[in-house]
């Protein structure tokens, strides 16, 4: 295996592993050429499938890429939701890497809230 190929497999292993750890059902994907799902598939505690696409390239940041690249990715796996986690140069710590999504794919994760803006908080 080439090394682009290990830092990608080991920061979705790590992805998957975290999110375990922290009580989601997650796993990695098969890959699909070009009808690529996604790297990782993590599911809420509803049972919607969430698409992470991972990217090991901290020297390299293409946000725009990742993100069209995801958008792809959940399309090809029917998913409403996703995001793209991004490898922080210098930080090994799984849970401080970058998690990037567009505006409203983040408040879809975040699920409806119960209030109107004519209510006070």
């Amino acid at each position: 295996m080439n090394k682009p190929k290990q830092k990608g497999t080991w920061l979705e292993t790590a992805v998957v592993d975290h999110a375990q750890s922290r009580g989601f059902k997650a796993t990695r994907t098969a890959q699909y050429g070009n009808q690529d799902r996604g790297d990782v598939h993590l599911w809420t505690p509803d049972g919607s499938l969430v698409v992470i696409e991972c990217k090991n390239t901290p020297g390299k940041l293409d946000l725009p890429a990742a993100l069209r690249q995801l958008a792809v990715e959940k399309e090809n796996a029917g998913a409403l939701l996703g995001f793209a986690v991004i490898k922080r140069k210098g930080v090994g710590a799984i849970g401080r890497q970058y998690a990037v999504t567009e505006l409203d794919d983040a408040l879809d994760l975040c699920g409806p809230v119960a209030w109107t803006p004519e209510e006070p908080f």
